[in-house]
């Protein structure tokens, strides 16, 4: 699976799902969704295959959310070029700022 595919598909999955991608992160990097161990680590065979953590779903959809109510949704390369932005970064790029001002029921 790619990880823009990955991107996507996490959010129809329950909060336990992470995605694991080989670096460098681009939309066709290389991509898992699964799930840490139960001490919260990557699991072995992960690293082993050389996937990376990436996001977990929870993060992935707060992005969703925030991104159903702007007027003018994101197309979806936008929104994949957002989270890995932000995954690679800890912090949004310097465009989502001109995107925060723009949502429903703003004037």
């Amino acid at each position: 699976m790619k990880l823009q595919q990955a991107i996507l598909d996490v959010l129809k999955l329950d909060d336990s799902a992470v995605i694991f991608a080989r670096k460098p992160w681009n939309s066709e990097a290389d991509a898992v969704i699964s799930a840490l161990t139960e001490s919260l680590a990557v699991p072995v065979a992960m690293k082993q295959a050389g996937f990376e953590y990436f996001l977990e779903k929870p993060t992935i959809e707060e992005f969703a959310k925030i991104n159903e109510q702007r007027r003018e949704p994101m197309s979806e390369a936008q929104f994949v070029e957002l989270v890995i932005f932000y995954a690679e970064n800890d912090a949004f790029p310097p465009w989502a700022n001109d995107l925060s001002t723009d949502v429903k029921g703003g004037e």
